[in-house]
């Protein structure tokens, strides 16, 4: 992968080749999703919720206690719907009262089906991320 050569001229007539990457993108169709049949980690049936489970129509999220983690594990499923903004707003408040808890807990994401988010949907997130700095740093 290391084929491509830049070739420079310095003023004193030598050449400089610089080697770098080829950058070349694996083909795959962008278009259309990887199916999905069922979730990455279905939940145990042994799990006891702690919060939720919340649908929000893109995702659904749920707290819960797992017989196999020491920790709770916040589970997001994502759904191949559309993101909304306020599923986004509702999703992201589910997620401050989990970290309101102040008790550790594991994350699990299966985003496999996920769609992308719009530039609005990114700068709630991002506002929201710096808006609970605090509790995400603890």
């Amino acid at each position: 992968m290391w084929r491509r050569s830049i070739k420079t001229k310095v003023a004193a007539g030598a050449t400089l080749s610089f080697i770098g990457p080829r950058l070349t993108q694996p083909k795959c169709n962008t278009e259309e999703p990887m199916p999905v049949t069922k979730p990455l980690v279905t939940p145990p049936t042994d799990s006891r919720p702690i919060v939720g489970p919340v649908e929000l129509g893109y995702a659904t999220l749920v707290l819960s206690h797992e017989a196999e983690h020491a920790l709770p594990r916040l589970r997001l499923t994502a759904h191949k719907q559309p993101m909304t903004d306020e599923g986004v707003e509702r999703g992201l408040a589910v997620i401050g009262d989990v970290l309101k808890r102040k008790e550790p807990f594991t994350i699990l994401w299966d985003v496999r089906s996920c769609t992308l988010p719009s530039r609005q949907q990114l700068r709630i997130g991002t506002e929201w991320a710096r808006t609970h700095k605090p509790e995400l740093d603890e």
